[in-house]
C-alpha cells in the first residue's frame, strides 16, 4: 500500500500548488526513513524564475521537520 499512499499523498499535495501563470500544477511526496510522509507543491513567482518546485519544497518540509542525511525510499511526482 505505501506506493498507493505517496501517489496519494502526491495528487493531495497538487491540489495545493499555486501555479497561476503556467497552469503546471505538480504535486511531491516522500517516504522517509523514519516511515514518516513529506509533501511539497509547487509555488510559482510573477517573477520568474523565482519559484519553488515540488520537489524542494517536500525535501525542505522533511528537512525542517527531522534530522536526516537524505530519503531511502521513493519519491513520487504527481
Amino acid at each position: 500500500m505505501t506506493i498507493e499512499t505517496l501517489l496519494k499523498k502526491a495528487k493531495q499535495a497538487r491540489e495545493n500548488s499555486y501555479a497561476p501563470y503556467s497552469n503546471f500544477h505538480v504535486g511531491c511526496c516522500i517516504l522517509a526513513d523514519n516511515n514518516e510522509f513529506y509533501a511539497g507543491t509547487n509555488v510559482e513567482n510573477a517573477c520568474y524564475p523565482c519559484g519553488e518546485c515540488a520537489e524542494s519544497t517536500a525535501i525542505g518540509n522533511m528537512l525542517s521537520l527531522i534530522h536526516i542525511s537524505e530519503p531511502t525510499r521513493p519519491l513520487y511526482i504527481s
